[in-house]
């Protein structure tokens, strides 16, 4: 696929050669239906002259917009992607005796006299 870079260097925009034409002929039929007929060279140097006039804007704009969709995602990427961390010597013994990290973790009811409230394993 061959590319046309612009006449100046200061246009970030690349065209291939069918995109160019297609354009042309864009621009060539909006200035039959709104203006006056033009061919194909001229219609090559105002596509030329938007690409450097107006293109870098474009570009500009484009490239914020992008990034701040990206740092968007970036930033809620751990609400995203998040995994809680398990214990498995925690998990495995509750999941044998389930009650006994519910002893361990709930205040006492029992009036047992601890000063923090919390029962305690033996």
């Amino acid at each position: 696929m061959s590319t046309v870079r612009s006449r100046t260097a200061a246009s970030p925009i690349t065209l291939d050669k069918a995109e160019r034409q297609r354009l042309i002929g864009s621009i060539r039929r909006y200035a039959d239906e709104n203006l006056e007929p033009i061919g194909d060279l001229k219609a090559g140097q105002l596509l030329d002259f938007m690409l450097t006039e107006l293109g870098p804007a474009i570009y500009n704009q484009a490239v914020a917009d992008a990034q701040a969709r990206i740092l968007h995602h970036v930033t809620d990427l751990p609400a995203e992607v998040y995994a809680p961390e398990t214990d498995y010597w925690r998990d495995k013994k509750q999941a044998l005796n389930p009650m006994s990290e519910s002893v361990l973790r709930s205040p006492s009811r029992s009036g047992s006299g601890h000063l923090d409230g919390w029962a305690h394993d033996p």
